[in-house]
């Protein structure tokens, strides 16, 4: 609301008149200091501190980075995501921080597009590129004759992510809504899946079907 914004506004005015004493800074520097201070939750008078440091509210930052540039072979810059570029060495002291809490996961990318093509074991969720990647190699539901295009299908994880399936390309597949219930529910089961979306299903009555691979061109 507009009296919420005022309120606002006060605080930061307020707060920023309080370190006026820094001669060498600006009253905009000040104002910025003082949003963030806020924001983060720093202390009284934004003098800084340890007690600052220990009562801030965690901030979640997404960076990507290539290997290399993480193990320094290169000085490329990373991609802090939502706001551009950011220096290979600030993003390599980041991770060298102790007071600094990082998590890290890999990610397999098309060295040509640079599309994403494996999160690994670190998400359930598909994301949209891979899915792509996933329709546009199955082009239809990968169950024994089942022609429904591939872009109206779920994508499913051979191996449950519950058991320890990976979400990449190999263990991922196009299923309709019908056939991906027969797999979770009514006893039919992949028991073989490869990259190229090749796969081999077993029955409820334990009898083999093979799902070749769609080619993408056709000759």
């Amino acid at each position: 609301s507009t009296q919420d914004a005022h309120a606002v506004m006060a605080a930061v005015e307020a707060r920023a008149h309080e370190d006026s004493g820094d001669a060498g800074s600006l009253i905009g520097e000040r104002r910025a200091a003082a949003l963030a201070n806020l924001v983060l939750g720093g202390g009284v008078g934004g003098a800084g501190g340890d007690a600052d440091l220990t009562s801030r509210r965690s901030a979640h930052l997404d960076i990507v980075i290539s290997l290399d540039t993480l193990l320094g072979l290169d000085h490329s810059p990373a991609d802090l995501r939502g706001a551009g570029p950011i220096a290979a060495d600030i993003v390599r002291d980041l991770l060298a921080d102790p007071n600094v809490a990082c998590s890290m996961r890999r990610l397999v990318t098309d060295p040509v597009t640079g599309h994403l093509l494996d999160v690994a074991r670190t998400t359930y969720q598909v994301p949209d590129r891979l899915r792509r990647y996933v329709e546009t190699r199955d082009q239809t539901c990968r169950f024994p004759g089942c022609r429904r295009k591939a872009s109206e299908c779920q994508i499913d994880h051979a191996v449950a992510w519950d058991d320890g399936g990976p979400t990449d390309p190999q263990n991922l597949g196009a299923l309709c809504v019908r056939h991906h219930q027969l797999k979770t529910h009514g006893g039919w089961q992949i028991t073989h899946s490869q990259p190229d979306g090749a796969c081999t299903w077993q029955s409820p009555h334990a009898r083999t079907y093979q799902h070749p691979p769609e080619p993408i061109l056709r000759r």
